[in-house]
């Protein structure tokens, strides 16, 4: 689902900023998820689940198994850093929490906020229209 929402499952694929392969990895962290070849789709795949467990373990304050993963896909798409830094700090200012997905998600880049439903939307699609329900 993730590699859907990336890139249509395209191992081609690159976008304006860099980011390439299935799961559109940048040059950088490909390199730090031991991925030599962007394109080559299992590797990259392969990649990209390292680089989401990474993100995963990130956030180990309680919270339900689905915002957990929600944080995680908003990091990948985004960029840990300001989910720490900018997201985290913007949904304790406003909702005096920041552990969860309604607190986060308003301040998040519209782009981010779109890519979090999507990835929902293609594992949907993929289980036969079952919720998620991790």
């Amino acid at each position: 689902a993730q590699g859907m929402t990336e890139s249509g499952l395209d191992p081609s694929a690159c976008s304006g900023v860099g980011a390439c392969g299935v799961m559109q990895l940048m040059p950088g962290t490909a390199l730090a998820m031991g991925l030599v070849d962007r394109f080559d789709a299992s590797e990259s795949i392969r990649a990209g689940i390292a680089y989401d467990r990474r993100l995963w373990d990130v956030f180990t304050d309680p919270r339900p198994e689905r915002d957990r993963l929600a944080f995680t896909f908003a990091s990948y798409n985004w960029g840990i850093g300001n989910v720490l830094r900018k997201a985290q700090p913007c949904a304790r200012a406003r909702f005096g929490a920041d552990r969860l997905w309604d607190h986060i998600e308003p301040c998040l880049p519209d782009e981010t906020r779109a890519y979090v439903p999507r990835i929902w939307r293609w594992q949907q699609r993929f289980s036969g229209n079952r919720p998620w329900s991790g």
